[in-house]
């Protein structure tokens, strides 16, 4: 007999392939000829803004394996669930994963558009508090899905540093250095701010870089590396499905 849950198996095997593809490109991308740093003063003149810069834009392909990752997740936790509507014996096309803003939206689709499961499938999925409130990160997999793929991801730079800063007595009446953290990414200019001091202050500053790609502009996730939490959405999906398949086995689906 094939597999009912060969779907979903196989969408997380490319959500996994996708993710490795993308740590090494990642890595081979985030060397020293892909970036360098530059001091320039802001628009009125009044501070200057040590700058990381991007010599080389970001391979396309590494938004292309976070979204293409993303998705397989995602359509994995709905094939498990279709996968059991056909072992039931119910329309298939009109069954999905149930994640919801709230637990109180989660427990009405579970009773509404997905009231036709068996119970104890239903319990299963409860479980895994598929919403937000509940597993926050499993409700930001869907925000994921469902949002403008363009920008979801962005570069940061960490950085340990050792720094010198000296000034004249006006200098303090103009504000003092200032370190954003965390550095938030320019995706227009391709550029973070690492400093921003008064433009009569002296200072030096020797940094050993570290870089990551977080997600961008998603709640929970939001200057999260991709590579952490792409690792653990992988895991709680497949334990999902791993689920879901011991206990359509348990009440006799299979």
């Amino acid at each position: 007999m094939t597999d009912p849950f060969h779907s979903s198996k196989h969408s997380i095997a490319w959500a996994k392939d996708h993710l490795a593809k993308f740590e090494g490109e990642t890595e081979t991308f985030f060397q020293p000829d892909a970036y360098t740093t530059v001091t320039e003063l802001d628009e009125d003149g009044t501070y200057k803004l040590l700058k990381l810069k991007l010599i080389k834009p970001m391979p396309v392909a590494l938004n292309g394996h976070v979204i293409d990752a993303v998705n397989n997740l995602r359509s994995a936790l709905d094939q498990a669930i279709c996968s059991v509507a056909t072992l039931i014996g119910i329309r298939a096309d009109n069954t999905f994963f149930p994640i919801a803003n709230s637990a109180a939206d989660f427990e009405n689709t579970l009773k509404g558009r997905c009231g036709k499961l068996p119970q104890e499938i239903s319990a299963i999925v409860g479980a895994f508090q598929p919403y937000k409130g509940g597993n926050d990160l499993i409700w930001a997999l869907k925000k994921l899905s469902n949002t403008n793929k363009h920008g979801i991801i962005r570069p940061v730079a960490m950085a340990n540093c050792s720094m010198a800063a000296s000034g004249t007595s006006q200098a303090s009446k103009k504000g003092s250095l200032q370190l954003p953290f965390p550095p938030r990414w320019d995706s227009t200019e391709n550029e973070m701010i690492l400093a921003r001091a008064p433009s009569d202050i002296k200072f030096t500053m020797n940094f050993d870089y570290s870089f990551f790609i977080a997600f961008s502009d998603v709640e929970f996730v939001d200057g999260e590396p991709v590579t952490r939490v792409l690792d653990y959405l992988v895991g709680v999906v497949e334990s999902i499905v791993m689920a879901i398949e011991a206990e359509s086995k348990r009440i006799g689906l299979l």
